[in-house]
Order: structure tokens, then sequence, then C-alpha cells
């Protein structure tokens, strides 16, 4: 079965038992951002780089629970090395000097951070449609 029909702690599971490596599931996960993100615009930044690095770094047996499992941090938080713009073209190229609590709590727990989503400007709007990165479209309404 894919990466994507799997749910974070069933990878977690398949990292940790040495049945599936964490640079296998992010280059899955990052095949599929590249092939789909021009259609629906979902994500802002993508660190293909860092994020296998990060990954080819998980080993099996890694104690941290979700060690290796890919995530993707919504452009309202900062995340250190990685734009952070709030959907605005105001904060355009800003990069953060630190990063959030909760990005904090993410690493520690083993999450590989890929990327930045989408959010509408200031998290403001119920649709995400920045004028700085134009819409994301919704997969299920093609």
């Amino acid at each position: 079965m894919p990466v994507r029909y799997r749910s974070a702690l069933a990878i977690a599971d398949e990292i940790h038992a040495g049945e599936l490596s964490a640079r296998e599931v992010m280059g899955e996960t990052l095949d599929r951002i590249d092939a789909l993100d021009l259609e629906y615009g979902a994500f802002t930044h993508v660190d293909h780089e860092g994020a296998m690095e990060t990954a080819r770094k998980i080993l099996p047996r890694d104690p941290r629970p979700f060690a290796g499992v890919p995530i993707a941090i919504k452009d309202l938080t900062a995340v250190k090395e990685m734009p952070l713009s709030f959907g605005s073209e105001f904060g355009h190229g800003y990069i953060p000097p630190a990063e959030g609590f909760t990005v904090a709590k993410l690493r520690a727990a083993g999450f590989v951070i890929l990327g930045k989503t989408a959010t509408p400007e200031f998290g403001i709007q119920p649709v995400t449609e920045p004028a700085a990165f134009g819409p994301t479209r919704n997969p299920w309404d093609r």
C-alpha cells in the first residue's frame, strides 16, 4: 500500500520496525508533492534537501514516537530556515530566526518537517486564496 494511504502511526511503526525507511517515506511523499502541487497549490515552500537530509539520519528503533513521519506546517507558524509569509505579499521572503513552540514539539516527537502549506492571508478568510500565492484547489472538486 502506498505511503499516502497509511496513517502517521502506521508509518512510524513500520519505520521503527525497519520495514520501511524514513528516506523511502520522504522520497515517496516529495514525489507526490512534485507531481500534484502545481495543480493544487497546497504548498508555499517545499524543503526537498533539508527533508531528505533529516530523513536519511533516522534509523530503525529511533525512540521518538513519530520518527521519520513527514509533516507540513501551515504558513502561519515559524519554522527555522523556511519562509514565513502568513499568506501575505507583505511578509513574502521573511525567514524567521527561530521556530514556533509547536514546531519544536513536533520535531522532538520525530516528525520531519518537509515544507509550508498555503493559508488565507493572515489566516483570516475561510478559503485559501492568498494574493501572494494564488488559490489552493480541493482535489475532491476535480
